[in-house]
């Protein structure tokens, strides 16, 4: 409770600081995000495995003011449920990929919400302490919403939230992961530059 209290306060601050700044013009800007928080395993994977940690980062390009693609990864780990009788074990995955977000045109400039949508490969890794260990490489997708708030016209806070689905064999693995942190842009929008002549 404490600390959905802090992010409050802190979310709260940020809008504040926020006001009068804009960051509506990003085509052909470069964008950059580092964060991340937590998994909370659903499903099959939700019954063995306990919510676990997440870090990640999105490397982009603005190719319009709303809409950004690039490359993304992430890595997260997930520790086994005490009563699943089977010990200390751990899961992990490794995510790599490519991703699309479009953010939407508000009235307050500094206020950004955004969907995102990803393909890619995960790799999942069992471990158990002191014993074997097993990995497997699968596709992916992903999907999710989030909120940018601009603290300066190049560099913004985040909180997103988003929904996993993995291939793997024989059943599918899915988990949600919330993730917040810091967006930074680099160079100049592509309205702002001069033709020469």
């Amino acid at each position: 409770m404490k600390k959905l209290l802090v992010l409050g306060a802190t979310l709260a601050l940020v809008v504040f600081l926020a006001a009068g700044l804009s960051a509506t013009e990003r085509k052909g800007m470069f964008g950059a995000d580092l964060g991340g928080v937590l998994t909370m395993p659903m499903g099959d994977f939700g019954d063995a495995f306990k919510m676990g940690w997440r870090a990640g980062a999105n490397v982009g390009y603005f190719v319009t003011d709303q809409i950004q693609v690039g490359a993304t990864g992430a890595y997260s780990q997930n520790k086994i449920d005490d009563t699943t009788g089977v010990g200390d074990a751990k899961f992990n995955i490794l995510q790599f990929g490519a991703f699309g977000k479009y953010h939407f045109k508000m009235q307050n400039p500094t206020i950004a919400p955004y969907v995102r949508a990803g393909l890619g490969f995960y790799n999942g890794k069992t471990s158990v302490s002191g014993g074997s260990s097993a990995s497997s490489t699968d596709l992916g997708i992903n999907g999710g919403l989030g909120v940018a708030f601009a603290v300066s016209p190049t560099a913004s806070v985040f909180v997103e939230g988003a929904y996993h689905n993995i291939f793997s064999d024989p059943s599918s693995l899915n988990y949600l992961a919330a993730n917040a942190g810091l967006s930074l842009m680099f160079g100049k929008p592509t309205s702002s530059r001069t033709t020469p002549r």
